[in-house]
């Protein structure tokens, strides 16, 4: 292996245990606290009071999957995938939130990471999308270059 190569190997997996851990948390933290993130969601007045709990619910358990996948050998392009999907969801609803003018804090962490702006939500999760389509990026070229 050259030593750039080394390299990008050592971020690679630096980087998908940073993001397990990052999602892990934030959906475990979820769980643990949900009535926390139930009312963050009610907070963006998109959806039905019907559906609340049940994305109060849904979410962490999309994030602890991802996390978990993350982790695997054989699944972690998948995990990518899904952590670019959160993300891209969460830059979205802050979006709109600021768009409608609707104040909001992030709610990521349950109740364990205090208030959030909805400013730092969205550079938070930009951040994630870049590292999570930067790790899906790179899994799917080797997967290409491996087979071609």
């Amino acid at each position: 292996m050259t030593p750039k190569a080394r390299i990008l190997f050592l971020i690679i997996g630096a980087l998908r245990l940073l993001l397990a851990g990052i999602f892990g948390w934030a959906g475990i933290a979820k769980l643990i606290t949900p009535q926390t993130f139930s009312e963050g969601v009610a907070a963006f007045q998109i959806f039905p009071s019907a559906t609340i709990n049940i994305i109060a619910m849904a979410v962490p358990a999309l994030e602890i999957v991802a996390a978990t996948l993350l982790l695997s050998p054989w699944w972690h392009r998948q995990g990518s995938l899904i952590c670019v999907a959160l993300s891209t969801a969460f830059i979205a609803l802050f979006v709109w939130a600021g768009v409608h003018g609707i104040s909001v804090s992030c709610s990521c962490f349950g109740s364990f990471a205090g208030v959030t702006s909805a400013q730092i939500g969205i550079l938070r999760g930009a951040a994630l999308l870049a590292s999570s389509a930067f790790l899906y990026l790179h899994h799917l070229r080797s997967t290409v270059s491996a087979k071609g």
